[in-house]
């Protein structure tokens, strides 16, 4: 079985040289996922924001793209495969996976632009009022050592401020007004006056534009696959 033509061999080619570079992308995403994971340098890594913000969502998400990232390079790999060989079949079942994980994306990009826009909200309310009567309770360890590290780490203080926590009995039980992770590290005279929320959203963004423009470019070369695929498959010849 052979493909005739100049052009048609040209396609076949393309679309295996683009989908190498799919499947480089499909390790980036992979890559992405370990770095949003354990976080690097200056980083957070997100399961402390997920702690924080007590999301079950921003706590599977790093796992989620390391599996997508896995699925799209075994995918490419597929389509590399059904390229070299001519395989029909192949060709059909790499492009329905390939439209799969596309249509998924970009479900996936609306879900977290609409997320996104909900971090304010919680943080104005069940942060604050984490803060004032949560923090530092028994039971509430692990959002309490999460706000401590965001606040070490941040360099800030509270949801808006030190204000957060005036009204926290816990604290005040313990003869203090704000935690120590408030506090430079060697000066705890006066908290910090800055609260964490514009950071926390800043940090959130980060993430979310890293992300974004990793599955955009993916995107992108899957696109093209797919209707490569459709040029290939049209140009092989029938199997016997």
């Amino acid at each position: 079985m052979t493909m005739e033509g100049c052009g048609a061999k040209c396609i076949k080619f393309l679309l295996f040289i683009i989908n190498f570079i799919v499947a480089i992308c499909g390790l980036g995403l992979i890559a992405t996922g370990l770095l949003i994971k354990f976080g690097v340098t200056d980083w957070i890594p997100i399961d402390e924001i997920a702690n924080l913000l007590n999301s079950e969502l921003l706590r599977s998400a790093t796992y989620i793209i390391i599996a997508a990232g896995a699925f799209v390079f075994l995918v490419a790999v597929c389509g590399c495969f059904g390229a070299l060989c001519e395989n029909k079949c192949l060709l059909i079942l790499y492009f329905l996976l390939l439209f799969i994980v596309f249509a998924a994306q970009i479900a996936a990009g609306i879900l977290a632009a609409l997320y996104t826009r909900q971090i304010s909200t919680y943080l104005e309310t069940e942060s604050t009022m984490f803060l004032k009567d949560d923090y530092n309770r028994t039971g509430k360890e692990l959002a309490t050592a999460a706000w401590d590290f965001i606040q070490t780490e941040l360099m800030c203080c509270g949801v808006n401020g030190e204000s957060d926590y005036l009204e926290n009995t816990y604290l005040q039980n313990n003869g203090k007004t704000y935690p120590r992770s408030c506090c430079a590290m060697n000066d705890c005279i006066s908290p910090r006056n800055s609260g964490c929320k514009g950071r926390i959203e800043g940090l959130i963004s980060d993430y979310g534009t890293i992300i974004g423009a990793t599955a955009v470019g993916v995107a992108f070369f899957e696109l093209c696959c797919m209707l490569l695929a459709i040029c290939v498959c049209r140009n092989v010849g029938d199997m016997d």
